[in-house]
């Protein structure tokens, strides 16, 4: 007898199986019933394992069926992502392109959003480029590289491409190759020339039929400047390589703009306005005498006067002289061996021309706004207010309290001294100077947000200008390379605009170290453009307070600072020295002679060591 747990097992395993056989053998009660078994069962083993195959091969079958299914539907979704990522690239591009040709727009030069990075950062996506950089031609080149030569301003690089800002390219390549890229920035190029440079050259358009027996128009003029397009870079010998050579292609399309940050620009935006506000202000007098007249008519009872109807005159258009600016927007696919798009080609020379044409017309815009700003009748007026205006805040700077002290103290000083009249007159004329300087730096604080204003509205100056903001600068303790651009001996007013908009915008580092100028003796660490004979070497001698008003208000604050700073210092030195060699000099006629220990000038002042 076996146990329930055996009785179990031969039922769930065999039990049905050998009923089944059992039910069939006596159907057909069989001769031999342990053969018919035993067939029964081999049969039903075959047929079980036939079974067992044919439901795994449908299930593999589904299986594969799902599979199919599921990469055709990643294979759908991935070409639905590429066609939507190209169309939101293309969307991308054409929104900036429609932007630059809005009239309205108003060129980005700096800044996070500017438009010189949306153009590399656009074009990289739109090319699908490994690397984008914008260069400028640079004719005066910098301290270590002679110009002509191409420095780059912004790039957009993949990973591991090396960035291009620390990078110049010069125009020739040795003593008789120019590097090809300078094509870009070369006008009208002959077409016998173009394959030799690599010039890529637009078809023409498609030109209307013309009417037999008439003569052909000449066709349009195409661009003046076209791109440098080289397809495989390793083809060609005389490719300029910034690191190793790697397979891949590169392009190199001319941005050019006329710029009109210049002075030319300036003076005749000036007197455009000028011209303007005059003409409006005799057509107002005329408007107001001939009301005049009529209201007196009207008063007397006499016949109102008529007066003939003036032909309008037209509104003069305001046209400013340009220097051309050439810059070069580059791109390649270095490292990858892949082409660019030929047919894309056109649409960025128009992205370049969009950009070049937006930048152009926004500093037309800004030129004229800052002639206007400097012609400010109502703003100088204000200035010489005397009740408001600068003659008050000079006034006010005699009496600030560290003004007034030092005079107290040094009078108090001089009058405890047993000294010489022409002695006293010395100190007494050290002293005003002193106290001058030390009003025009308290009238500098004062005016600092008109001195905000100024050089905000301004994007050209006199280099006039620049001389004498780079000595009041090292004045106040900058040095050469917070005051130059990086690699350049010549100032530049974009430079002082950071200076004083640094620190996220504000100026108050700039203003506190003016306010914190020290010129008495005893400077040390000067650098050479520290030192008052390199200072005095920078200030204008052209210059004087009455041209330094025409220019600003603003700016003949900064200047009167910068002149009485540099007139006493020059006479707290001469004074301290005169004094220190008659010191000396009664040091010596004494009889016996005294050793005369006081240390060397040279040790004391840096500025006796120039």
């Amino acid at each position: 007898m076996v146990d329930q747990a055996t009785a179990k097992y031969l039922h769930d395993n065999i039990g049905q199986v050998l009923a089944k056989a059992m039910s069939d053998m006596a159907v057909q009660q069989p001769t031999d019933a342990v053969d018919f078994v035993s067939k029964w069962l081999k049969t039903y083993a075959d047929q079980e394992e036939l079974r067992k195959v044919r439901e795994e091969e449908e299930a593999q079958v589904r299986r594969d069926r799902e599979i199919t299914q599921s990469n055709e539907a990643e294979k759908a979704a991935r070409r639905e992502q590429k066609v939507s990522s190209k169309q939101e690239i293309e969307s991308k591009f054409q929104a900036l392109l429609d932007e630059l040709n809005d009239d309205s727009t108003k060129f980005r030069s700096s800044g996070d959003n500017n438009h010189w990075k949306a153009l590399v950062d656009v074009v990289k996506q739109y090319m699908g480029a490994q690397s984008v950089y914008l260069g400028i031609l640079d004719e005066e080149g910098l301290q270590d590289v002679e110009g002509p030569l191409i420095r780059y301003t912004h790039d957009n690089v993949s990973a591991g491409a090396p960035s291009m800002l620390d990078k110049v390219l010069t125009k020739m390549r040795d003593a008789e190759t120019q590097n090809l890229t300078y094509g870009a920035l070369t006008e009208s190029i002959p077409d016998e020339e173009l394959a030799a440079k690599f010039i890529w050259k637009p078809a023409p358009p498609p030109q209307a039929p013309v009417p037999e027996g008439e003569e052909a128009p000449p066709p349009p003029e195409g661009p003046k400047y076209l791109p440098v397009n080289v397809p495989c870079v390793t083809d060609v010998p005389i490719m300029h390589y910034f690191e190793m050579p790697r397979l891949g292609a590169y392009l190199a399309t001319p941005l050019v703009y006329q710029s009109y940050h210049t002075q030319d620009a300036f003076n005749e935006a000036k007197k455009f306005e000028e011209e303007k506000a005059e003409a409006a202000r005799v057509a107002r007098e005329k408007q107001e005498e001939r009301e005049a007249q009529i209201k007196e008519a009207q008063e007397k009872g006499l016949e109102e006067p008529t007066f003939e109807e003036e032909e309008p005159v037209p509104e003069k258009v305001m046209e400013l002289p340009g220097t051309t600016t050439k810059m070069v927007l580059c791109m390649d696919t270095l490292g990858t061996n892949s082409l660019f798009e030929e047919s894309k080609y056109p649409k960025i020379m128009q992205l370049c021309d969009a950009c070049a044409g937006c930048k152009a017309r926004t500093e037309v815009i800004e030129v004229d706004a800052q002639a206007l700003f400097h012609i400010g009748t109502e703003r100088r007026a204000a200035a010489e207010d005397p009740e408001s205006g600068l003659p008050k805040m000079r006034q006010d700077a005699t009496e600030f309290p560290t003004v007034a002290e030092a005079k107290a103290q040094r009078e108090a000083e001089l009058n405890g001294m047993d000294l010489e009249p022409e002695k006293r007159q010395q100190y007494d004329d050290l002293l005003a100077k002193k106290l001058a300087f030390m009003s025009a730096r308290a009238v500098v604080g004062f005016y600092k947000e008109h001195i905000n204003n100024w050089y905000r509205s301004c994007f050209t100056v006199q280099p006039e200008i620049l001389s004498a903001l780079a000595a009041i600068f090292f004045l106040a303790g900058y040095k050469k390379e917070e005051v130059y651009p990086e690699r350049k001996a010549v100032l530049k007013w974009n430079k002082f605009q950071a200076l004083f908009e640094e620190m996220a915008g504000s100026t108050e580092r700039a203003f506190e170290a003016f306010e914190k100028v020290d010129l008495e003796v005893g400077r040390k660490g000067l650098t050479t453009e520290q030192k008052l004979t390199a200072v005095q070497a920078l200030v204008p001698g052209d210059l004087n307070e009455e041209k330094a008003k025409e220019i600003d208000p603003a700016f003949e604050v900064l200047w009167t600072f910068l002149t009485t700073a540099v007139d006493y210092r020059a006479s707290v030195l001469a004074q301290y020295k005169a004094d220190y060699e008659a010191r000396k000099k009664q040091a010596e006629e004494q009889d016996p002679p005294v050793a005369f220990e006081e240390p060397e000038l040279s040790t004391l002042d840096d500025d006796y060591d120039a």
